[in-house]
């Protein structure tokens, strides 16, 4: 069900069909259609080829046909797959009763309404992952769906793959998506930790650098193989960077107990979804739905919404044309998803850059009254100050306040 390029030339050059890019997942596919539609058709068509294509000729009805299962496919796979998931996970009835209102009349409706101790209580505590995250966050949980978001070019992967090391080297057993990366540079991020080396120095310790006379020197091959050997074991990763719900899916269901996801853009786009509000809340939904059917900690990374600069702005700092606007691009829903949000943000002049909690749901950490600073340095690890804990300190008023009652209780026992 492919296209070729000659073929999508004659369609648009002959048939005068307007082609979308955004069904197509090739990115030099899209490349091609965005430069082929920026001439006229009736201009190519008096060009024996176009670039280096030549026309390949096909019926109207031929390409309308396999482009049209190509829009269609995806929506519909991704339709089955949420009705599957409506009915065999969630029991969501009213959601079910929508999307085929002739039989919302003919379903009974059950009370689910239940005392505490009818229920089964989830027993989630959290458990340790590295010093500094544990300093300022509490360690992980079961439950965690840790989103964290920057503008684009401010180390995101680079802080993913920090946190894979940490797993990998505490023996934690990850499953990593990447989207944003090819899987070989994915490993080689995570691997140069080893070496105390962050992303890029990381791929010019392992691949070498080409000396002025053209030769490639300081490749250290052999060293990536045996950090492939020694945490093999450990990692698990889909067969390609390109995003599809079922190696997803086969992620969780590996013996992974950490999931890395990088990243949520990306990842959007390969689907052939529409980078707009209504697919981005979708697709976040989704995720999270994931995340809650297997109980293993997440972490996705996603890209920050960007605004132009005022021109006071761009008077004060000529170089810098975009801010961020501190919320997820596309969507909101993430950070209303997620268990705890971070919002990368480099401190002005500096590698250095901070991370902002936006959401927090387990941790106290937005309360208020805790006041902690965690930053990301300029080789990629978190560094963590905790300068005021008022959830520690309320923990210690309650267990005064338990040790004072169970005092009187004895007290009130011997007197009897």
């Amino acid at each position: 069900m492919n296209l070729s390029l000659g073929q999508l030339l004659y369609a648009y050059s002959y048939h005068d069909l307007d082609i979308d890019e955004r069904h197509f997942y090739d990115k030099d596919v899209k490349e091609f259609i965005r430069a082929m539609k920026r001439m006229p058709n009736e201009s190519i068509k008096q060009c024996s080829v176009f670039g280096d294509i030549s026309p390949e000729i096909i019926s109207k009805e031929a390409f309308v046909e396999t482009y049209n299962a190509m829009v269609f496919t995806p929506l519909v796979n991704e339709k089955c797959q949420r009705l599957k998931e409506l009915i065999t996970f969630q029991h969501d009835w009213a959601a079910l009763a929508e999307e085929f209102p002739e039989a919302g009349t003919q379903c009974f409706r059950i009370n689910n309404i239940k005392n505490p101790m009818d229920l089964v209580l989830e027993d989630v505590t959290f458990y340790s992952f590295f010093p500094e995250w544990d300093k300022g966050f509490r360690g992980l949980r079961d439950d965690d769906f840790i989103v964290y978001f920057a503008p684009p070019k401010t180390g995101k992967s680079t802080i993913t793959a920090y946190f894979a090391y940490e797993a990998i080297k505490a023996g934690i057993p990850i499953g990593v998506y990447p989207t944003e990366l090819t899987i070989t540079t994915t490993l080689k991020y995570i691997f140069g930790y080893e070496f105390g080396l962050r992303g890029d120095e990381a791929l010019a310790f392992f691949d070498g650098f080409i000396s002025e006379n053209g030769i490639v020197e300081g490749s250290h091959k052999e060293e990536f193989k045996e950090l492939l050997e020694k945490y093999n074991h450990l990692i698990f990763m889909p067969p390609t960077n390109r995003f599809n719900w079922n190696d997803y899916e086969a992620l969780y269901e590996s013996d992974a107990k950490f999931i890395f996801h990088d990243n949520f853009i990306k990842s959007l786009s390969q689907l052939g979804l529409g980078e707009d509000a209504t697919s981005a809340s979708q697709f976040a939904r989704k995720l999270s739905d994931t995340q809650h059917k297997f109980q293993k900690t997440t972490f996705l990374v996603t890209q920050e919404a960007m605004r132009e600069a005022t021109p006071k702005e761009l008077e004060t700092a000529p170089t810098i044309t975009e801010y961020g606007k501190g919320h997820t691009f596309l969507t909101r829903s993430l950070l209303q998803e997620s268990s705890l949000a971070l919002h990368i943000k480099r401190r002005p002049n500096t590698q250095i850059r901070d991370l902002i909690v936006k959401n927090d749901r387990f941790r106290g950490l937005n309360d208020g009254t805790s006041t902690m600073f965690a930053e990301v340095t300029n080789r990629g690890k978190i560094r963590v100050t905790m300068a005021k804990d008022s959830v520690k300190e309320s923990l210690m008023r309650a267990e005064r306040k338990l040790f004072e009652s169970a005092s009187i209780t004895v007290d009130m026992e011997e007197c009897v």
